[in-house]
């Protein structure tokens, strides 16, 4: 419903080309963890093919790690949301612009699925989602939610070293939704 309420929205600036085949949310409707993936115009911009697989392959290998390890646990399951979808305009005063219009929906998301934790790839999410005037609600339902930041994909491509903090991170936040389950 939340998709096709998107796809409905007359009112962002899209793309000459109508591409709108992208999926919003991946994942289980009951996800422990959602992770927004940074916006897929960093994946394409400036990127040749390789560097843009890569960054794919990247992505869902830290998807999977952290749905296994979840899993595993039985704490639940990971799920993803797109922030920026291919098809809007990504011209700079157009980006701003859908940011604030798309934000309520991705709450949405949030709202609907009731996750323990939220993942933000790239560290421009937390301040884009989180620290606006206009979201005092959105930021009393975040409350309870554990809020994690990863480096973005072109670092963690970049500095291999990143990785092991990421790592050390998703181990931290299972830890964390462990102890969550037992007060329950």
């Amino acid at each position: 419903d939340i998709v096709s309420r998107i796809k409905e929205f007359h009112h962002f600036k899209l793309q000459k080309n109508d591409k709108n085949d992208t999926s919003f949310y991946n994942g289980s409707a009951d996800a422990s963890v959602i992770i927004f993936k940074e916006p897929e115009i960093y994946s394409t911009q400036g990127d040749n093919e390789g560097t843009s697989g890569a960054k794919r392959l990247l992505f869902d290998r830290i998807f999977d790690s952290i749905d296994t390890l979840l899993n595993d646990e039985a704490l639940g399951t990971c799920g993803s949301i797109v922030t920026f979808p291919e098809y809007f305009d990504s011209s700079e005063e157009a980006k701003d612009y859908n940011f604030q219009l798309i934000r309520p929906f991705l709450f949405r998301y949030v709202e609907l699925i009731k996750p323990h934790a939220i993942i933000l790839m790239d560290g421009f999410l937390k301040d884009w989602l989180f620290k606006k005037n206009d979201v005092n609600e959105d930021i009393n339902l975040l409350k309870k939610i554990e809020i994690v930041t990863f480096p973005s994909l072109d670092v963690l491509l970049t500095a291999p070293q990143r990785k092991k903090e990421v790592w050390k991170t998703i181990l931290d936040l299972k830890t964390k939704l462990k102890k969550r389950r037992m007060k329950k």
